[in-house]
């Protein structure tokens, strides 16, 4: 997880002013949710292989990929408008943080597509998508060298141009790379933003290291609290 347990983000303490808590609490949930929804796609991904090309396609294989895909979109959407909007000036604009937020531009038009999707119908169809979009990726192996690109177009079967990842000139690693979303004429590589993602991360944690805001008295706002409550059903 790129959020760990002794991270700056999950060791604030409640001497921040609660304006600036809340929003560092919405960056912690945003980068949280969208590093284990990448674990989970990458896990729904990985068993898909020339194998089992001739095997049925689990339908629901393809709904978990595409909502952890959109469940990603939509946490580093909200993580761009908490950087925007944030209360700690510095943090907010500073070259990681206008970079990170130029590089991730894309997200905000890709989600629009499917967010408007009955306003944008007739869009969608002109671009040769679908109703949620296209997926694609490269699986690498490195003992034959061997790099396969797949593509999933969801959906009613049409005559659809669709782009395959071309893995050519990237860095890869072993199993699924360079997992790519796609909506009418604007895509994400989703591999790349979530190096991104951590990259914004390490500034955001070194940033708040050096506030100094440890104290070993006041309560920690990363404690993710859970209450219980037991009813005892009788009689009456």
């Amino acid at each position: 997880m790129l959020v760990h347990d002794d991270s700056p983000l999950r060791r604030l303490q409640v001497r921040l002013e609660r304006k600036q808590l809340l929003f560092f609490d919405g960056i912690r949930h945003a980068i949280e949710i969208a590093d284990l929804a990448y674990e989970r796609l990458r896990d729904t991904l990985s068993p898909i292989t020339l194998n089992d090309q001739n095997a049925p396609f689990p339908k629901l294989r393809a709904t978990g990929a595409f909502l952890d895909s959109w469940v990603i979109i939509d946490a580093v959407d909200r993580l761009r408008g908490l950087l925007q909007l944030m209360p700690d000036e510095a943090l907010a604009n500073s070259a990681i943080t206008r970079r990170f937020l130029e590089e991730s531009n894309d997200v905000r038009s890709l989600r629009n597509v499917t967010d408007h999707l009955a306003h944008r119908a007739d869009y969608v169809i002109a671009n040769d998508s679908t109703a949620l979009g296209i997926l694609s990726w490269v699986t690498f192996q490195p003992g034959n060298n061997h790099a396969t690109s797949f593509v999933i177009t969801p959906g009613t079967i049409v005559n659809l141009e669709t782009k395959m990842v071309n893995p050519t000139g990237k860095m890869l690693s072993r199993g699924v790379n360079l997992i790519t979303l796609s909506a009418g004429e604007h895509s994400v590589n989703v591999s790349e933003l979530v190096e991104k993602i951590a990259n914004v991360l390490r500034h955001i944690e070194t940033h708040l290291t050096a506030l100094n805001l440890t104290d070993a008295q006041a309560t920690q706002s990363g404690s993710d609290m859970l209450v219980s409550v037991e009813f005892h059903f009788g009689a009456q």
